[in-house]
């Protein structure tokens, strides 16, 4: 299960702080809802909320750099973009080996969908997470 919390919540910080080449995301509070399926369990749903600041939505990979996917070992990222869409890819290997990719497409500066689909090994286990993003932006961040 920590497995699973950890690539949420690696799932999570890379939808809420990602812009996409040309078409970058307005600064400010963002909600985004995530949809996690875990092979043989039934979905999740989720909402997260986080403000992005302009210096984030400027470099998503600094923002993204301490994620969640460091805490499992040793993490070898790839961010690619191309017009409004962000794509991603990783290998962890340690005591929780996984590899995944994703990608965020933004439709406009103030909403994007995305998916992200992992695999790893859980205590010996094989397991196959695939997540859905939706993130919006709800407004300016709380001063």
């Amino acid at each position: 299960m920590r497995l699973i919390a950890s690539l949420a919540c690696a799932a999570a910080l890379l939808a809420l702080a990602v812009p996409a080449g040309a078409q970058t995301p307005q600064p400010g509070q963002w909600t985004v809802t995530l949809k996690t399926q875990v092979a043989g369990q039934p979905a999740r749903e989720s909402t997260n909320a986080s403000c992005i600041t302009p210096e984030m939505a400027k470099n998503p990979e600094a923002a993204f750099a301490s994620g969640g996917m460091d805490a499992q070992g040793n993490c070898k990222k790839s961010f690619n973009r191309s017009g409004a869409t962000f794509s991603w890819q990783f290998e962890c290997t340690g005591a929780m080996t996984m590899t995944g990719a994703g990608s965020i497409t933004f439709d406009s500066p103030t909403h994007y969908a995305g998916s992200i689909k992992v695999s790893g090994n859980a205590g010996g286990r094989p397991i196959e997470v695939t997540t859905l993003m939706d993130g919006r932006r709800t407004g300016d961040c709380a001063k």
